[in-house]
């Protein structure tokens, strides 16, 4: 049973798994080597963001349906303005390749590496490993596209 599943039998309200969630990962960073205001900080609305390498994650917490889950979002490309086809084709392809916990995924013109999950039986480990498939895959993506497809790495400041 995972620690943020029903305890005693007593199901929990979703603020509270919720909140439990964004403690453990709050404790965890720092124990994944993330130091907090260096590598992490907690941004508006209680979103944390991180970064690995490059790439910058931003993890949000919401309901899917009456169960809270967690969300994993890194921006990591704007669109390249040449070879559309061939660079959707190739995200496509890596969405078969990528380690079943993360995937591509395109909204307003920038490529994302993002997943989602139930909190209801996600564990330190099952955390751990979301925060570093996230990262890696992202501070890895984005080189990749960068250079295969002179995709213009996302600036935060684009989004303002």
């Amino acid at each position: 049973m995972g620690i943020l599943d029903m305890l005693f039998g007593k199901e929990e309200a979703p603020e509270e798994v919720t909140e439990r969630c964004r403690q453990t990962i709050v404790d965890l960073l720092p124990a994944m080597g993330h130091k907090k205001g260096e590598s992490w900080d907690i941004g508006e609305e209680g979103r944390i963001i991180f970064f690995q390498g490059s790439a910058g994650i931003f993890i949000d917490f919401d309901m899917l349906g009456e169960r809270p889950c967690v969300a994993f979002l890194s921006p990591i490309v704007k669109l390249p303005a040449d070879n559309l086809l061939p660079f959707y084709r190739h995200l496509l392809e890596l969405n078969q390749t990528l380690c079943g916990l993360v995937s591509l995924g395109v909204e307003n013109d920038v490529v994302y590496v993002c997943t989602q999950r139930s909190l209801a039986s996600m564990t330190e480990l099952s955390l751990t490993e979301a925060i570093d498939d996230i990262g890696s895959c992202a501070d890895d993506l984005d080189d990749l596209l960068h250079q295969e497809f002179e995709a213009p790495f996302y600036d935060p400041e684009d989004s303002r």
